[in-house]
């Protein structure tokens, strides 16, 4: 008997030995939360369990904010401003990648595919407005809201266009939007960076 149907035979026996991590302890992850009165979502990203993060956004909005002080987040800010309430145990895993500045990336494509209904700072939605034909270049690496995307691997030369980011001749989309990720469920997605 070769070794290598020895191996495939234990491979049946023992296919899956750890058990799947649940969505809400997977970490790394871009993820969003639904207001529960608007149609508005917030779309965030977390190097650590989702849990955490969620949490820390309810206590967040739980909190009234201090004039000192400015809002923990725009979901928080919303929160305060509208009255509304969100759906913190909904919330929904969009893409995961370990590397922190792929994550920022793919934390603003899906904001801005879906720029109409997101709830973010009224910097970021200047910066993503939507304008006439042409391209929108990024900020630089010292100003402006997505500064860290620049300082973790983007070059200066990246430009958005239709919809997409053109870097060095390759095109980057996300992966689904918040209509597509709604009709399956997120439970293991790997991300378009790699």
């Amino acid at each position: 008997m070769k070794w290598s149907e020895c191996e495939e035979r234990t491979g049946q026996f023992f296919s899956k030995l750890k058990d799947p991590v649940p969505p809400d302890r997977r970490s790394n992850v871009v993820y969003r939360i639904s207001c529960g009165a608007c149609e508005g979502v917030y779309v965030g990203t977390t190097g650590r369990m989702l849990t955490t993060r969620v949490r820390e956004h309810f206590r967040d909005c739980r909190t009234p904010i201090q004039r000192e002080k400015a809002a923990a987040s725009a979901l928080c800010e919303h929160s305060h401003d509208t009255g509304h309430v969100f759906r913190f145990d909904e919330a929904e895993i969009l893409d995961t990648h370990q590397h922190y500045g792929k994550r920022l990336m793919l934390e603003a494509l899906h904001i801005k595919c879906n720029i109409d209904v997101a709830i973010t700072t009224s910097a970021a939605k200047k910066l993503w407005e939507k304008g006439g034909p042409g391209d929108m270049k990024m900020p630089s690496a010292t100003s402006g809201p997505l500064a860290p995307l620049q300082l973790h691997g983007g070059p200066e030369h990246q430009v958005w266009r239709d919809s997409t980011w053109s870097t060095q001749g390759e095109i980057l989309t996300p992966r689904r939007t918040f209509q597509q990720a709604q009709e399956t469920n997120s439970t293991g997605s790997t991300g378009i960076l790699r």
